[in-house]
Parts: C-alpha cells; sequence; structure tokens
C-alpha cells in the first residue's frame, strides 16, 4: 500500500488531491540446475528459472480542481484506476567450464524469454462543487510486450608474468515487439483511439571485448583494464496520426556507437591490520526497455506517462580513495561526474495537463563519502553506516525549464541485535536521511524510521521464527516539492504504516551434501533492464 497526496499550481488552475495504490502480487521462482564432471578440469552446467506470476494494482484517485485566480472550486474529478498485469519470465543458461592450476576457460550461452502485458481501465468522473455528476471519460489501456535476449560470452584468466590476465568477449541481441492500443470505453462498448495507440519495436546487438590484469608487487596489489563496446541499435514506432483524417505515420531510429571504458585499481597494505586504495573508472548505463515506449499511459485526464526514444545511456566517471581497518572499519571517499544522468521528469503538455517521462538531464557532480563501522561482542553485534553525499544536478531545457540544484545530503542506518538465552535474538534498525535531491527537480525534506523484531530458533538450530514490525513511529514518509516547467508542485507520500512480518524457516536435508557450483550467467545486466510490472 501506497498513499500519495498532491498539491500542483500550473498556469492558472489549482490541482489538490491524491491517490493510493494497493499492490496484490503473486508469483512463482523456479530454478533447476545440474553440473556434469566431464573429467577434472572440465565441466558442462545447464541452469533453467522460470518466473511466472501476476501483479492486481488498484489506485483510487481524488482531485479537487480550482481556480487559482479566484481560489475557488470547480470541478472535482475522480478517477479509479485498475491494473491487471500478467508476466511469464524463462531463461536457459549452458555453460562449459576448463579450469587447470595456471588458467580457466569459461564459455555461456544464454536465451531468455519475457511476456508481459497490462490491461488498465481508467474512468475519470467529474463532479460539481455540490457533487452532483457532470460527465465522464473512461479509457482502457492494453499493452502486451515480448522481450527476447540471448548472449554469448567466453572468459579465459591465466597465469601472466606474475599475475592473472583476464580476456575475454561478450556478444548479446535483443529484441523488444511493444504494441499499444488505447479504447474509449461508453455504452459498455470499447471504440479503439487510434491516434492514441502505437506500436513500437526494438533491436539492440551489443558487442564487446575486455581485458583485465592485476598483480601483487610486495605490498601493492594493482590492476588495470579496459572494455570496449560497440552498440548497435534500431527502433521503430508506428500508428495513426490526426491530420484532417488518420494518416499512418512510421517513424525510426538507428544509432550505432563504440565507447571505452578504462578501470584503474591500487591497493597497498600498510600493515597487517590496514589497507589504502585509489580507484578510477568510467562505466554505462543503458535505459530500462519499456522506457524507450514512446506510449501515452493515462492516470488521469490531466496526467499521463509516456516513454522517450531519445533516451541515451548515462556515463560515469568515477575517482576513489579508500581505507580499511581490522574489517571492522571501512571508509570510502569518491567523486563521480555523471552524464546524460537519467532523471523522472515531471513536465507539462497543453495548458494544464502534466506528464512524466524519463529523460536524460545535462550533468550532475556527486561527492560521496560512505563509512561503514562493526562492533562484535560476546552476545551483542552492530552496525553503522553514514553515507553523506554533495549532488549538483545541472540542466537546460529552455526557457523556464532549467535545473540548477545542489544539496548535501547525511544518510544514517544502524542495527543491533542482542542474543539472551541460547535461542533468542532481538533486533533493532533505524534509519535516517537529511533532504535530498530526487529524480533532478525535485526536494525532498528528510525522513526516518525504525523497525524492532524477535527472532527463535527452534528444533536445535534447523528452524526460525521471526515476527518483526517495521516504521513503528510511521516517520517513513516522503515529503517533496518541485518547480519545473511552469508548475509548483508538492506530494506527500507514506508506504505502509507499522507492517507486521512473521517469518519461518525450515532447513531440511543433509547439510553434508556439496553445495551446488555458483556462477552468474550471461544475461545478468540484460534482464536487470526488464520492468517486470506496472
Amino acid at each position: 500500500e501506497i498513499n500519495t497526496t498532491g498539491y500542483r499550481i500550473q498556469h492558472d488552475t489549482i490541482f489538490d488531491g491524491g491517490f493510493g495504490r494497493f499492490i496484490h502480487d503473486k508469483g512463482h521462482n523456479i530454478k533447476a540446475g545440474m553440473d556434469y564432471f566431464l573429467n577434472k578440469a572440465t565441466t558442462l552446467g545447464v541452469i533453467i528459472t522460470a518466473l511466472p506470476g501476476s501483479l492486481q494494482m488498484d489506485e483510487p484517485g481524488e482531485t479537487f480542481i480550482s481556480s487559482a485566480v479566484s481560489n475557488k472550486l470547480v470541478k472535482r474529478l475522480v478517477a479509479n484506476s485498475i491494473n491487471d498485469t500478467k508476466r511469464s519470465n524463462s531463461n536457459i543458461n549452458l555453460n562449459y567450464r576448463y579450469e587447470q592450476k595456471d588458467k580457466e576457460l569459461n564459455i555461456d550461452v544464454d536465451y531468455g524469454k519475457y511476456w508481459l502485458t497490462n490491461e488498465r481501465l481508467q474512468p475519470n468522473a467529474y463532479y460539481n462543487v455540490s457533487n452532483d455528476y457532470l460527465y465522464g471519460n473512461t479509457y482502457n489501456t492494453l499493452t502486451p510486450a515480448n522481450i527476447n535476449l540471448a548472449s554469448l560470452k567466453i572468459n579465459n584468466v591465466r597465469n601472466f608474468n606474475g599475475g592473472k590476465l583476464d580476456i575475454g568477449g561478450k556478444t548479446s541481441y535483443v529484441s523488444s515487439e511493444n504494441n499499444f492500443q488505447r479504447f474509449d470505453v461508453g455504452n459498455n462498448a470499447k471504440q479503439m483511439d487510434s491516434s492514441r495507440s502505437n506500436n513500437f519495436n526494438y533491436r539492440e546487438n551489443i558487442n564487446a571485448l575486455y581485458v583485465n590484469y592485476n598483480k601483487d608487487y610486495k605490498d601493492l596489489l594493482w590492476q588495470v583494464g579496459v572494455r570496449m563496446e560497440n552498440t548497435i541499435i534500431s527502433g521503430n514506432s508506428s500508428g495513426f496520426r490526426l491530420k484532417n483524417n488518420f494518416t499512418p505515420f512510421d517513424s525510426s531510429f538507428n544509432r550505432n556507437y563504440t565507447d571505452f571504458f578504462p578501470s584503474v585499481a591500487i591497493t597497498w597494505k600498510k600493515d597487517k591490520n590496514s589497507q589504502i586504495g585509489l580507484s578510477y573508472s568510467k562505466r554505462i548505463d543503458r535505459p530500462v526497455y519499456q522506457n524507450l515506449n514512446p506510449f501515452e499511459y493515462p492516470l488521469d485526464e490531466y496526467t499521463y506517462r509516456k516513454g522517450n526514444t531519445n533516451l541515451q545511456p548515462q556515463y560515469t566517471n568515477s575517482v576513489g580513495i579508500s581505507y580499511t581497518y581490522k574489517s571492522k572499519l571501512t571508509a570510502i571517499l569518491n567523486y563521480s561526474s555523471i552524464r546524460s544522468m537519467f532523471a523522472q521528469l515531471f513536465d507539462t503538455a497543453e495548458r494544464t495537463k502534466s506528464f512524466i517521462t524519463i529523460t536524460n538531464i545535462g550533468k550532475q557532480d556527486l561527492v560521496n563519502l560512505n563509512v561503514n563501522y562493526i562492533v562484535q561482542a560476546k552476545r551483542f553485534s552492530a552496525f553503522f553506516n553514514l553515507n553523506s553525499f554533495y549532488a549538483h544536478s545541472i540542466a537546460d531545457f529552455g526557457k523556464d525549464r532549467t535545473i540548477d540544484l545542489s544539496t548535501v545530503t547525511v544518510n544514517v542506518r544502524s542495527q543491533q541485535a542482542w542474543q539472551f538465552g541460547k535461542t533468542y535474538t532481538a533486533e533493532l534498525v533505524e534509519y535516517y536521511t537529511s533532504p535530498y535531491i530526487f529524480e533532478g527537480t525535485f526536494k525532498s525534506k528528510s525522513m526516518g524510521s525504525m523497525d524492532v523484531g524477535l527472532q527463535k530458533i527452534l528444533l536445535n538450530g534447523k528452524a526460525t521464527l521471526k515476527a518483526s514490525v517495521t516504521d513503528i513511529f510511521y516517520t517513513m514518509q516522503s515529503r517533496l516539492e518541485n518547480h519545473f516547467a511552469g508548475q509548483n508542485q508538492y506530494l506527500w507520500r507514506a508506504w505502509e504504516p507499522h507492517l507486521f512480518r512473521i517469518n519461518a524457516t525450515y532447513r531440511f536435508g543433509s547439510s553434508q551434501i556439496k553445495a551446488g557450483r555458483q556462477r552468474k550467467t550471461g544475461l545478468e545486466e540484460e534482464s536487470k533492464r526488464v520492468q517486470s510490472g506496472s
């Protein structure tokens, strides 16, 4: 359950209201694997996973629409939407591994298929100041998507000149087929809105080669590497546009670019208790596939969500210094320069409409200090984390649409556990964050929470029973404000209050059986870019 309240002034209109979000999520995670040892050096492996599921999301919403000139109520909009999502994901991984004392070869072949469909019923009912029904519009959207992923990954590690040389390559292919159908609903009949329905097909091929080398030299451990990636993508969006009458259109794009991603790391073992590290890296983060879809998802008649075919990758250059003492204290100071940073932008359309889209804002500079400290006693343990950073975001989209925000933010998280008796453990978790910048344009106020829990060990250590309560003071509430593109927006958001959980765990079978081989498949990065729900 998520509750959001918003207050937005746009031109001469005030929108004051909110909506709830009630999520019913069902899913199964099925995973099976097998290794076959041809000999002492060679292993063949297979992993099959399946994740079927469904998600229903109810979003009751109410908005009071007033004149900003007279400050008088004009009408009330009730928009109680229902989302029904079904998803299915299956993956297969085939692995070949050859390992000897001074060398290792891994080959992974992967294929994955995602099938997603979302149906949304969006009624919009208007009432006057006397609460009399005025009129209504109801929309129904159907958005099936089929995403296919495939990859071949080869990795070779061997001893070289007193160090480890790691050479490899990977090719991946993604195809995404998306259909967006919008219907106007009236008198128990549906009529397709051709001007707002659309098809979008996307293809992506990434070919990468990399080399890394690391070596110990007295008290120094150093690593240097570079990764080259060539990306080839194409997309086309087709549908109908209204120009006197409905005419078909087909907008296509093609991109082909090559990037290099160097990395360097040096670790100095100062003594047996402490070490100091220096590092530099450049990385790329690519968009979620569904965020590229140019579809317009109505949230109500004044707000909609929209994809962005022009969304570019996000690039980050980072340099950092770290200090570790006795594996108890870790401190990292890092500077990052982020180019084409992803941000969820609340923009304006027409006169009083607003839309949400993922876009690239110009630049963000980030200075981050992260400190972890662990306390371990006989019956007491504690973990403390301090994460503080300075962020400065800059972007220019034209008149009244500029971003120049900066803030210093401190996040504190701590966790303590007390063991009493032989089988009981009590736990306390605290979290606090000071004001911060959210999604490039929102300023957020501080918030925090406290959780408590109690755990009991049963059946000679084979089972555990744990009870916990989250956010016991109901302080995990987000308060945001946004001043962009001629709108003044204020949001309040709260999650489930005082959530009570009971978790039971039982470990069966022999503890002497050797654990299965733990390894990553070749589609780890590609799978992260698939949104499994709405």
